[in-house]
């Protein structure tokens, strides 16, 4: 197994990233449509899309023909973007973002409060859902000021109407923290580890409660 760590800047660095891309884009719409022809019919997946997509100016155009081909409603189609993949030539991404957006799907702002998060890209972009980074997220030793801080994000998107999504949730406590906060979205080890689609299922299934442990501590291998 090669993690995306190692894979995904040789494929950037060999302009293979774009057909990548295109290919995991096309997987997921196949894997949702046939979830929905079970009758799963409330799943969202969520894709990450890597600063050269933005290149592909007929981006849009393919995610419209692959859902219209598999018979699936972008709607159920989110497309998460990095901050860093935004710095260069804002205006012309911004327009790209709105014609995925005019299709159904919606884009949430990964990794944010940390690196290159600015404010300014929740008003010029627009961005559907904000996931806070898992750093930070306040653990169990953290002191006020950490909490203080992911409460003064939580609250600041609250207050813009932005939805919210914390990442890297492994006790309980830390999803009450977040529940208070009114972050509805979450995920991380305390949940479930990262799963094949054939276990993604039967997980959806059974739901996650009967996977998360009754103490307040992450459980090991939990994603």
């Amino acid at each position: 197994m090669v993690p995306p760590n190692d894979f995904i800047p040789v494929a950037e660095q060999s302009h293979k990233m774009i057909d990548i891309g295109r290919w995991i884009i096309r997987e997921t719409i196949s894997q949702l449509a046939q979830w929905q022809k079970q009758g799963h019919r409330d799943l969202v997946v969520s894709v990450n899309i890597s600063a050269m997509q933005f290149s592909d100016d007929s981006l849009p155009e393919y995610v419209g023909e692959q859902c219209r081909e598999f018979e699936l409603s972008p709607q159920y189609l989110e497309f998460e973007l990095t901050e860093t993949a935004l710095i260069d030539k804002p205006e012309r991404k911004r327009r790209f973002i709105d014609r995925l957006r005019k299709l159904g799907v919606s884009i949430a702002l990964d990794d944010f409060g940390t690196g290159y998060s600015s404010v300014s890209h929740l008003k010029l972009f627009p961005i559907d859902t904000v996931k806070l980074d898992r750093l930070v997220l306040p653990e169990a030793d953290s002191d006020n000021r950490d909490i203080l801080l992911f409460t003064a994000l939580a609250q600041m998107l609250n207050t813009l109407g932005m939805k919210t999504a914390a990442e890297g949730v492994e006790t309980a406590t830390q999803e009450a923290l977040c529940k208070s906060l009114g972050i509805t979205e979450l995920q991380g080890y305390y949940y479930s580890r990262p799963l094949i689609a054939k276990e993604a299922i039967k997980f959806s299934q059974q739901g996650w409660q009967a996977s998360v442990p009754a103490q307040d501590e992450p459980r090991a291998g939990m994603h």
